[in-house]
């Protein structure tokens, strides 16, 4: 092999190189201008954090409600809806907190048979989580 064929292999393997690396520049700009931007992962404590920082609950947790019971807290993929019974089979909201992504409102507050907040996103993806007391339990309804 000559210099001649030497020096013709290299600029053919270095024209090859330059192609590819400009493929996939192209390749990336293309992404980020259909994607936005690069997504990064998110641990869940960072999530976690994002939530507390950017979603506060929507009512006081701590509010008294006559004859209430313990407070307990219902997560779904929406967010987490906070309540207390009140009696053996009336259920009262004392809060709602949308997860990161979604918001949340109220469709039925109570005291009642049955509370109910809906979350949403974006994506029009809505959650309808509700609560009944069965027994002075409270239970989410599926």
């Amino acid at each position: 092999m000559g210099r001649r064929t030497a020096v013709l292999i290299g600029l053919v393997l270095a024209g090859a190189a330059l192609t590819i690396a400009f493929a996939v520049l192209a390749v990336r700009i293309v992404a980020t201008s259909l994607t936005g931007s690069v997504v990064a992962p998110v641990s869940p404590n960072a999530i976690d954090e994002r939530v507390r920082a950017h979603s506060p609950i929507s009512a006081d947790p701590e509010a008294s409600v006559a004859g209430a019971g313990p407070l307990r807290v219902f997560s779904v993929r929406g967010g987490r809806v906070l309540t207390r019974c009140v009696g053996t089979d009336r259920v009262a909201l004392t809060g709602w907190s949308p997860a990161l992504g979604y918001h949340g409102y109220p469709e039925q507050e109570g005291p009642a048979g049955e509370v109910a907040v809906v979350f949403m996103n974006d994506g029009h993806v809505r959650i309808r989580a509700a609560v009944r007391c069965v027994g002075g339990t409270a239970r989410l309804q599926q």
